[in-house]
């Protein structure tokens, strides 16, 4: 838990499978008055999404396990329909799967500096 005296901490859920992508999400977000949870799989992030309210999800959608980061975008939506959701994949078309609504889509590879223009305006929300 963070200790910073500011109220305006929020929680950030990273779902992202190759571990150095995971890492420069984290460092990014590290700019942003967030507490950040990162896991490698959809599967995990299934289970972290029931754990705490949420600011901002970000995930790829393939990852190993049974899910995937559509799915648990969907699931997000539902339980927690005020948290704001990013997408990232270069695999969404190959999948078919429709992207739940209000939910950007990034398509990799992506530039940092959209991302982190995307993150940023979530997060001012």
């Amino acid at each position: 838990m963070n200790s910073n005296n500011s109220p305006l901490i929020q929680a950030v859920l990273v779902v992202e499978d190759e571990p150095a992508i995971r890492e420069m999400l984290a460092n990014m977000l590290e700019d942003f008055p967030v507490a950040i949870t990162s896991v490698a799989t959809a599967d995990e992030g299934f289970l972290e999404l029931y754990r705490q309210p949420w600011a901002l999800l970000i995930t790829d959608v393939q990852t190993p396990g049974r899910t995937n980061g559509i799915e648990l975008a969907s699931a997000a939506r539902k339980h927690q329909p005020e948290i704001e959701v990013i997408v990232m994949s270069g695999y969404h078309n190959a999948l078919g799967l429709p992207l739940p609504p209000n939910v950007s889509f990034l398509a990799k590879p992506w530039s940092l500096d959209d991302l982190y223009a995307l993150v940023e305006v979530y997060l001012a929300k």
